[in-house]
C-alpha cells in the first residue's frame, strides 16, 4: 500500500494498493473547511486511513510532494511532530509571499512540512542540462532514466520508519493524467500553473507517456500562469481567488487592436529567449508587462454592455480592461506555445501523436481550453477534473507505484469517462434516517415530479448525494441547482452565496439536448472545463454569460439526482437545462459531510436540501 501526501496548498491524501487497484482520496480543505488548506498532521493521516480501514503497518511506502520549491529546510521529518493545521482563511497577501522564497518561512512558520532535499535545485539543473541535447527534439520516454526524478527519504509515522519518495511538482501533475484510461502510448502531457518559470520545470513542462512511463522531455519555461496571477491581483482580486474571478470578469470586454496588445508581451518573450535562470531577470520583465497593462489605453478596449445584466452596472473599467488583456494574452500565448510543441512532435517523434493532456492549475482556464481545442484539431486534447494541485498526491502515488512495482501500463485507477469520485464512506441512499437538526424539517422521500415542479416555481435545491467529486467543480453530488430559464434565480443564488453579481453560473445538460442549446462538440465537457457559445440565450438567461457563452457540463446517469431532474424537465416539456454551482458558502470549499451540508444549507437560506433520497426544508420561522 502506497500513501500519497501533498503538503502544499490544496493539501490532500491518497492511497493506492498496486495489487488490488484499491484507491482512496481526500482533499483536506473539505474537512478543515479552510479553502486551499495547507499542511498535513498525524491526525489527518490516521483519520484518513481509519476511514478506509487501513492500518499504518500496511503502508509499505510514501509518495509526497508539495507546492513548487518551498524554501524552508529541515534535516529530517517526523510526522509525530506535525501538530498544526493551516490557519489560512481566505488567501495569501501576494503570490510573492506564496510562491517566493524570502517570505515563505515567516508566512507559514507554524506549519511543519516535508521539504525537498538540499541539493534538489542542483539535481534539477543537472537534469535540465542532460535534457538540453533533446530540447526541441522531444525524445522518446525510454531515453530518460526515471530514477533521477525520485528523491528518497525515510519518514517516521507513529515510530515506524517507512521508505518515502519526494516526487517533483509537475511530474506529479503529469502522472495524475497518466492514471486515466484516456492516456495512451506516445501521448503528450503538458503541465502549467502559476509557478515562477526561472527554475527548470517549476512552472510546468512537457512530458511523454511511453510504455507505461512518464518522462519529462521539455522545460518550456511557461510564464502564462504567473502573469495571469499577477494581473488578477492588479485587477483587485485576492491572490488565492484571482485566477477564477479574473476569468469571469474578462468576458465583459475584448481587445480592439490585438497586435498592439500582443506587442506588450515583448519583455517576457525576450526573457524566455535569454534562458536566464535568475529570478530578478524574470521579475523585471514581468513588471514591465504589468506596467503595460496599467497604461494600456481604455480606448483600445471594447466593453460589452452590462446594464441589461446587472444593476448597477460594473463601473471599474480599468479592472475589466486588465482582465480582458490577461485573458487575451493567456489564450494567445497558450495556443502559440502548445501549437509549436505539437508541430515539433509531429516533425521529430518516431510515433504519431495521439493526444495531448493538459494538467496543472492553468487547465482550469475554460476559455483557453476551448480555444486550444479549435486550434490544434484534429489532435485530441483532454483536461481533467483534479488537474490542479489537489491531484498532486494521486500523481505522486502513481509515479512511485510505477517504479516500485513495474506496473506502469496497468496503473489506470481513475475513470476518464466521467470523473473519479472520492470513495463512498457514507451510507447508501436508502439508509439515511430523517436528520434531526435545529432549523431543519424532514419533508419526504424524493419525488422527482414534485421536486421539478418546485424547481419550475423558482425553488433552489442543495444536493448532498453520496461521495463528493474530486476537484474544485461540483458536478451533481455537491451542487446547488435551479432552472436556467429564470435569470432571477442566478441573482438569487449569487446573493445567497455571497458571490459578486457579475459572476456567471454554469449549465447542466443531457447529452441528447446539448446540440439544441450549445455550439461545438460536447466531447470532453463532462467536467465543466470548456466554454460553448449559447444558441438560445433567451431560453436559458440564467447561465448565459455576457459574452454569449456558458461553461457547460454534459451529464449522464452518474450525476445522480441532477440527471433525473433533467430527464423529468424534458418529459414535462420544460427547458431541460439546470443551473449548477458548488454547494458551499462564500469563501468555503465544497461540503464534505452531512453535518457540513446541514450547516451550510441553513446558512445559505435556500429552499430545499436533498440528503441521499431524503428531502428537507428549513423550518417555518427560520427564514
Amino acid at each position: 500500500m502506497i500513501l500519497g501526501i501533498n503538503f502544499g496548498h490544496d493539501g490532500s491524501l491518497a492511497f493506492f494498493d498496486p495489487l488490488s487497484n484499491k484507491f482512496g482520496f481526500l482533499e483536506l480543505e473539505r474537512i478543515s473547511r479552510l479553502k486551499h488548506h495547507v499542511g498535513i498532521t498525524l491526525d489527518d493521516i490516521k483519520n484518513f486511513l481509519r476511514q478506509h480501514e487501513i492500518s499504518i503497518e500496511s503502508i509499505s511506502s510514501i509518495a509526497f510532494s508539495g507546492t513548487q520549491f518551498y524554501s524552508a529546510r529541515y534535516s529530517g521529518f517526523d510526522i509525530n511532530e506535525a501538530k498544526c493545521k493551516s490557519t489560512y482563511n481566505g488567501g495569501f497577501s501576494s503570490t510573492k509571499n506564496w510562491y517566493g522564497f524570502k517570505n515563505h518561512r515567516e508566512r507559514l512558520k507554524n506549519i511543519q512540512y516535508v521539504d525537498f532535499p538540499d541539493n534538489l535545485y542542483d539535481n534539477l539543473r543537472l537534469g535540465s542540462g542532460r535534457l538540453g541535447e533533446v530540447t526541441g527534439v522531444l525524445c522518446e520516454a525510454s531515453d530518460f532514466e526515471i530514477n533521477s526524478i525520485l528523491y528518497q527519504y525515510e519518514v517516521v509515522i507513529c515510530g515506524r520508519k517507512i521508505p518515502a519518495f519526494f516526487v517533483p511538482h509537475h511530474y506529479c501533475h503529469a502522472w495524475y493524467a497518466a492514471c486515466h484510461d484516456s492516456v495512451t502510448d506516445g501521448d503528450l502531457i503538458i503541465s502549467h500553473d502559476g509557478g515562477w518559470p526561472h527554475l527548470p520545470f517549476n512552472s510546468g513542462g512537457v512530458f511523454r507517456y511511453h510504455e507505461g512511463l512518464v518522462a519529462p522531455i521539455f522545460d518550456a519555461r511557461f510564464f502564462i500562469g504567473q502573469l495571469y496571477q499577477q494581473l488578477g491581483e492588479e485587477a483587485g482580486f485576492h491572490a488565492a481567488e484571482a485566477p477564477g474571478k479574473l476569468m469571469g470578469l474578462a468576458s465583459y470586454a475584448t481587445v480592439r487592436d490585438e497586435q498592439k496588445a500582443f506587442d506588450c508581451l515583448a519583455p517576457l518573450l525576450s526573457w524566455r529567449e535569454t534562458a536566464s535562470n535568475q529570478v530578478e531577470d524574470f521579475e523585471v520583465a514581468l513588471r514591465s508587462v504589468i506596467n503595460s497593462a496599467r497604461e494600456f489605453p481604455i480606448s483600445d478596449i471594447i466593453f460589452r454592455s452590462t446594464e441589461e445584466f446587472f444593476d448597477p452596472p460594473i463601473s471599474n473599467l480599468r479592472s475589466i480592461a486588465t482582465a480582458a488583456l490577461a485573458q487575451f494574452w493567456a489564450e494567445e500565448l497558450w495556443v502559440k506555445d502548445v501549437s509549436k510543441i505539437v508541430n515539433d512532435m509531429k516533425c521529430h517523434a518516431s510515433k504519431p501523436l495521439g493526444a495531448i493532456h493538459i494538467v496543472g492549475g492553468f487547465s482550469l482556464n475554460c476559455p483557453a481550453n476551448t480555444r486550444l481545442r479549435s486550434e490544434i484539431a484534429p489532435i485530441r486534447d483532454v483536461v481533467y477534473p483534479a488537474g490542479s494541485d489537489m491531484g498532486l498526491c494521486v500523481g505522486a502515488v502513481a509515479a512511485v507505484a510505477s517504479r516500485q512495482h513495474n506496473r506502469g501500463p496497468s496503473i489506470k485507477f481513475l475513470d476518464a469517462a466521467f470523473l473519479a469520485l472520492s470513495p463512498d464512506t457514507l451510507p447508501a441512499r436508502d439508509k439515511y434516517v430523517a436528520l434531526e437538526s435545529e432549523g431543519l424539517t424532514y419533508c419526504r422521500k424524493i419525488d422527482y415530479n414534485l421536486e421539478v415542479e418546485n424547481l419550475l416555481n423558482g425553488c433552489v435545491y442543495c444536493i448532498f448525494d453520496g461521495p463528493a467529486e474530486i476537484g474544485p467543480r461540483a458536478l451533481g453530488h455537491r451542487s446547488i441547482v435551479a432552472v436556467a430559464s429564470d435569470k432571477n434565480l442566478r441573482d438569487k443564488i449569487n446573493r445567497h452565496k455571497g458571490r459578486e453579481d457579475w459572476r456567471p453560473l454554469a449549465p447542466m445538460v443531457l447529452s441528447e439536448d446539448f446540440d439544441e442549446f450549445f455550439e461545438g462538440s460536447q466531447v470532453g465537457s463532462e467536467h465543466m472545463l470548456r466554454t460553448h457559445k449559447v444558441k438560445k440565450p433567451l431560453a436559458i438567461p440564467a447561465v448565459t454569460h455576457v459574452d454569449g457563452t456558458a461553461r457547460v457540463q454534459v451529464v449522464n446517469n452518474r450525476a445522480g439526482h441532477c440527471f433525473e431532474f433533467l430527464k423529468t424537465l424534458r418529459s414535462m416539456g420544460a427547458t431541460p437545462i439546470l443551473i449548477n454551482t458548488s454547494f458551499n458558502c462564500a469563501g468555503e470549499p465544497l461540503v464534505e459531510t452531512i453535518e457540513g451540508a446541514v450547516k451550510s444549507f441553513l446558512k445559505l437560506e435556500l429552499d430545499f436540501l436533498i440528503v441521499g433520497e431524503c428531502v428537507y426544508r428549513r423550518e417555518v420561522g427560520n427564514g
